[in-house]
């Protein structure tokens, strides 16, 4: 048999049991069944990639302590002025998962609007949530207004005015969050911990270690809002999808 022709059998991990529970390959025909089987993977490894975060974040302590132990014998060498410097712990893991995080969120918004094509509400070949003019998912918000197939005016209407709630709550900011990681300001730290210490008298205390944050929200706590944010955008998706086939 062709490998086309082969029904694919996933033993998936047990993190990705509510993933594939929302996005079902068997709910789906045609090119729809293999774009739903790559957004339940998609949402299972941001799952994944969130709960290491926060356990990262919750060792923050003891995964930045070779760090504090490496400033404290250097102060005690040769004291310097604490409070003219910030100090950072850099735990690669750490970088890694939140990369992995903004480029799987991003992922999975393209393979949502791809569903916009295979399901034919629109007459073109959507393939991402793409910026046009600066707008984010400007190319699927263009197709719902000017591409829309014969019969599907409500629906087209309907995932637009979805993705406009969307974009206003969260996206927005998210795929900008994501753009500064991917192109960083010069200078900027990028995913460290931030280390903080106090003077003791002949050496260190260790107070402890502060994650990165997305604007004033811890990075684990953000995470798990935006995961929870596209899997109820994705199941508002897929059932107004369900309901105009």
């Amino acid at each position: 048999m062709n490998d086309e022709d082969r029904v694919p059998v996933v033993c998936v991990d047990r993190s990705a049991v509510a993933a594939f529970s929302l996005f079902n390959p068997n709910d789906w025909t045609g090119q729809s069944r293999g774009v739903v089987q790559s957004c339940a993977t998609e949402l299972s490894v941001l799952r994944y990639s969130v709960v290491r975060i926060e356990r990262l974040c919750a060792d923050a302590k003891d995964a930045c302590r070779h760090h504090f132990e490496t400033l404290n014998g250097q102060w005690q060498i040769s004291p310097w002025d604490l409070g003219r410097s910030i100090y950072f712990g850099q735990v690669p893991e750490l970088h890694v998962l939140i990369e992995s995080f903004f480029a799987g969120l991003k992922s999975l918004l393209d393979l949502d609007s791809q569903l916009l094509t295979t399901e034919r509400v629109v007459g073109v070949a959507l393939d991402g949530f793409h910026r046009t003019k600066d707008v984010y998912g400007g190319t699927v918000i263009n197709a719902l207004d000017n591409n829309v197939r014969n019969g599907k005016e409500a629906i087209a209407a309907t995932v637009k005015a979805l993705i406009m709630k969307h974009k206003a709550a969260w996206i927005d900011a998210a795929i900008a969050s994501r753009d500064m990681l991917v192109h960083p300001v010069r200078g900027a730290q990028q995913l460290m911990f931030e280390i903080r210490v106090e003077n003791s008298g002949e050496s260190l205390d260790y107070l402890g270690a502060v994650p990165p944050h997305v604007d004033e929200v811890p990075i684990g706590s953000y995470t798990s809002a935006r995961v929870e944010d596209v899997y109820q955008f994705s199941a508002e998706l897929l059932n107004a999808l369900r309901e105009a086939a």
